[in-house]
């Protein structure tokens, strides 16, 4: 059984890697569109487009860093529109962001108002974003918790009651422990697969981004935590 644990964890940690790095880049991606509204606003606060680049810039953000990548790469002698299209291009709001200040740029200060229109628009659209991501954050981190920790946690301490009592069980009943061992690890693995496919289907993540953490997980809880109970 520990073979297959470690074959399995072996199976997974790829998964598991791609996970992690799209975790990170979900929450950069997350930071910059939280503080673009802010961003946008300071740069809608001059009509000289320099000018309006380094007062976003200047901003202490997630989002002033992403201006300040365009402008440094502005200065370095890239024309302004390829900075634009090489900083801006993250996500569709991020990328979106970027065609309206690259329209600013190419007709001046008559765009600057769709910018602002922009900047507040995406204001209420990131509190209301963010409601419904907490919510989805709730589910989706309870389902793990549930298939990953609780229902292993809950049939080891099952498991540690029953081999107390081995030595009725080994006279009277027809299934031997070896073989409840086998068919319980095997159901959590059928868990992880379900509840993977789910989220997947759910949070739009592929499925063994899920799966590498349920599976191991639960099945290394109910593999080990009868050892602290008997």
């Amino acid at each position: 059984m520990y073979e297959f644990l470690l074959l399995l964890f072996i199976f997974a940690l790829p998964a598991l890697a791609k996970a992690v790095k799209q975790f990170k880049i979900e929450r950069e991606i997350n930071a910059i569109e939280k503080t673009l509204p802010d961003a946008l606003l300071a740069f809608c606060n001059s009509a000289n487009f320099e000018t309006a680049l380094h007062n976003a810039a200047s901003l202490k953000t997630p989002s002033g860093a992403l201006f300040k990548k365009t402008l440094q790469l502005s200065q370095k002698g890239a024309p302004i529109l390829i900075a634009f299209s090489s900083i801006f291009v993250h996500s569709f709001t991020i990328q979106k962001t970027g065609n309206i200040l690259a329209n600013v740029y190419r007709n001046g200060s008559s765009s600057i108002k769709t910018a602002k229109q922009f900047a507040l628009e995406l204001s209420d659209s990131n509190n209301n974003r963010e409601q419904i991501k907490a919510e989805a954050s709730i589910q989706k981190y309870s389902l793990l918790l549930c298939c990953a920790l609780l229902v292993p946690l809950v049939i080891a301490f099952i498991y540690s009651i029953s081999t107390k009592a081995s030595a009725f069980l080994q006279s009277n009943a027809t299934v031997s422990l070896p073989i409840v061992t086998l068919s319980i690890n095997f159901y959590l693995v059928l868990l992880a697969i379900i509840s993977s496919y789910f989220l997947s289907k759910q949070f739009s993540a592929h499925f063994l981004t899920f799966f590498s953490i349920t599976a191991p997980v639960s099945l290394l809880v109910f593999n080990i935590v009868p050892f602290f109970l008997t």
